[in-house]
């Protein structure tokens, strides 16, 4: 029988307790998401930190050095072996012609430099999200560090008035016993 009330009760308390939150909707919202867009009302507080800058077109090409083997041949010829299997799919160069040092000769298509290529693009991204994770900490350390200084600074002056005040509550004490007696 008391388990049965103590149910009822449970479920009433439950009930009442649930009915006095406040809607999510009545909270200011700071920014709201529409699909890939993120709308910011007037009223929010993320504005004034906004810094808007117009943006640019520029070209983007990624381009990534690899050595190769050369092999001189008599009659200003040479074999060119590259580092991994591939495809040319494009002759900067036609056969006689003569190159500089630096000069592009031909475009290549491998799974494996493909490969390579995603791997090292993953690891200097996890590097610079490491580097700015670092920073993020040292400027965290170095914000303690300074609250520490002030708070030296500043402690000498926290403890003056607190001794002041016990030094009123103990004369104030001492002029109540001599006022009674």
């Amino acid at each position: 029988m008391n388990i049965r009330i103590l149910f009822l009760i449970g479920i009433v308390w439950l009930s009442v307790a649930s009915c006095g939150h406040k809607k999510v909707d009545d909270v200011q919202k700071n920014y709201i998401i529409k699909g890939d867009t993120i709308v910011i009302p007037e009223g929010s507080n993320i504005k004034p930190k906004l810094k808007i800058a117009k943006a640019t077109v520029e070209p983007y090409k990624l381009q990534i050095f690899s050595a190769a083997k050369i092999t001189a041949i008599p009659n200003k010829y040479a074999v060119i072996s590259a580092p991994f299997n591939g495809r040319i799919v494009r002759s900067f160069v036609t056969l006689g012609q003569n190159v500089n040092q630096g000069t592009p000769l031909f475009s290549i298509i491998s799974s494996d430099f493909t490969d390579a290529q995603k791997l090292y693009l993953q690891a200097r991204q996890q590097y610079l999200l490491a580097d700015k994770d670092f920073k993020r900490q040292k400027d965290l350390l170095d914000m303690v560090w300074e609250f520490k200084r002030t708070w030296t600074r500043q402690s000498p002056l926290l403890r003056s008035p607190k001794v002041s005040l016990k030094n009123h509550n103990r004369v104030s004490a001492f002029l109540e016993l001599t006022l009674m007696s």
